[in-house]
């Protein structure tokens, strides 16, 4: 069965013991309302908790106005980003300083001193179809957290949900941020000498 929002939601009915589960978000149920409360804003909630290897992104920046005193550079900020990681450093393992800015309007800016900016970022992924096995589970049991309570009137369903949902977290976001490179900067140099 493919992964879908409402696969998800009916693993966060099925984690609470709800009686029902159900067929689409738009639906006129208990459930369905609930699930359709919670959904995109639990999703967006945990992507910005972790950085998600599915969820990454990298894009170089474009040059947007006139940075403010402090800066060299002012960048659009992504639409799709979710949380800003990282300007990239392709010299050497050094963090290049940056800021989350508001023009004032409704716009989102990056200021930095670094020219011809390339962000690392966490992006709003909505295809669940895309979503690390992980994640799915994670997400479903903070749905069901959520969800616990309104829908089974139940504390200790939904106490149980968030103990599940804190051990799958640590779990599976553990395993996700060991694959890949390894961060330079996560050991000092005299750890790696004596490698």
């Amino acid at each position: 069965m493919a992964v879908s929002e409402v696969s998800i939601c009916n693993q966060a009915l099925a984690h609470i013991g709800a009686e029902a589960l159900i067929v689409a978000l738009s639906e006129n149920t208990e459930e369905a309302r609930f699930c359709n409360i919670y959904y995109a804003s639990t999703r967006d909630s945990l992507l910005r908790a972790h950085e998600w290897n599915f969820a990454t992104r990298y894009v170089s920046l474009a040059k947007i106005g006139t940075a403010p005193t402090r800066w060299s550079y002012q960048y659009a900020y992504p639409a799709d980003a979710l949380n800003a990681i990282e300007i990239v450093n392709t010299v050497d393992a050094t963090k290049i300083d940056f800021e989350i800015i508001n023009d004032g309007a409704s716009a989102r800016l990056i200021v930095t001193d670094q020219d011809d900016a390339e962000l690392r970022y966490t992006s709003k992924t909505t295809d669940p179809t895309v979503f690390d096995p992980g994640f799915v589970e994670i997400l479903s049991w903070a749905i069901a957290y959520r969800i616990a309570e309104p829908i089974t009137g139940s504390s200790d369903k939904k106490g149980e949900a968030m103990k599940i949902y804190q051990a799958m977290y640590v779990a599976y976001a553990g395993r996700d941020a060991d694959e890949g490179m390894e961060d330079p900067a996560a050991n000092p140099s005299w750890i790696k000498a004596r490698a």
